[in-house]
């Protein structure tokens, strides 16, 4: 299996940063590709097992799980459903 760290810069504070983060459904509003990013039914809404569907603007979706999340520190998602040619990722 394949591991994809993406680190990046940021002019915000660490906290400022962490809230767009844990607001998972929330991707949407800073995601360039993703119209919508609804919490999926029955799922929590943040840390380890929160789930969304993001549904992008060209119609395809990603369903994507929290698989790992330390606060201010570390983020892990994993895609476990996906419209798109990928098994994975």
């Amino acid at each position: 299996m394949s591991v994809i760290t993406v680190t990046r810069d940021v002019a915000h504070s660490r906290s400022d940063v962490w809230a767009l983060l844990a607001d998972f459904g929330g991707v949407h509003r800073f995601s360039a590709g993703v119209e919508t990013s609804p919490i999926n039914a029955g799922k929590p809404e943040t840390g380890v097992g929160a789930e969304r569907n993001c549904q992008l603007y060209d119609g395809n979706h990603i369903q994507e799980r929290v698989s790992e999340f330390l606060p201010e520190e570390r983020l892990a998602i994993e895609v476990f459903e996906t419209s798109m040619p990928i098994k994975t990722a």
